[in-house]
């Protein structure tokens, strides 16, 4: 039972951050983009808003209908469950920049890279860490739920399948071992924030 639920726990945890780092590497970006210009800002928000509120797990039984496996499907639930957070996050973060701060490194000439790299995505990080914080334990969650649908493998699949057979320690089991593996995240997550912002505190 240890080896299938580490083995469960590895699973889900390599599914989670594969999908994450897809919306990461998309998200930010596509963030720092909408909220630098003020005309668009407004719209993006809204559509960011609208897309964001709709739960992943509703396309479950279509991606695993469209697509080839349930891989697939769990990383782009993952991604799905991550990317508007974090885009979310992004568009807030860059559009908080004080507009006095723009303008004087503007005055100095200061180029746009220069810029983007040095004044604005600093000053986004707090919000970029909020959005990426929430969008990776809404992941986890998710997929949890996915695996319960239609995985073969996992901590959501570990859960229900032994819930069908009504052995409810090893059920309550997986179920502790969900909570702890998020709690870490969250503090890992927490860590990582303190590290990258450690700035702000000298």
């Amino acid at each position: 039972d240890i080896d299938k639920l580490s083995q469960g726990a590895a699973s889900s945890l390599k599914t989670v951050f594969s999908g994450y780092i897809y919306a990461l590497v998309l998200g930010i970006p596509m963030g720092v983009i909408l909220g630098s210009f003020k005309n668009i800002r407004s719209s993006a928000t809204y559509v960011v808003n609208f897309a964001g509120a709709i739960p992943p797990i509703v396309f479950v039984p279509y991606s695993i209908a469209l697509l080839p496996s349930f891989d697939v499907v769990s990383k782009f639930i993952i991604f799905l469950s991550a990317y508007w957070p974090i885009m979310k996050g992004t568009i807030a973060g860059v559009s908080s920049v004080e507009k006095g701060i723009l303008d004087t490194a503007r005055s100095l000439s200061v180029k746009t890279g220069s810029l983007l790299l040095n004044v604005i995505i600093p000053s986004a990080l707090p919000n970029i860490f909020a959005g990426a914080a929430q969008g990776l334990g809404v992941s986890f969650l998710m997929l949890t739920s996915a695996e319960m649908i239609g995985g073969q493998s996992g901590i959501g699949y570990y859960v229900q399948y032994y819930a069908k057979f009504a052995d409810y320690p090893r059920v309550i089991l997986g179920i502790i071992i969900l909570g702890i593996i998020i709690c870490l995240i969250s503090v890992l997550s927490a860590g990582l924030q303190k590290y990258f912002l450690r700035w702000r505190n000298t």
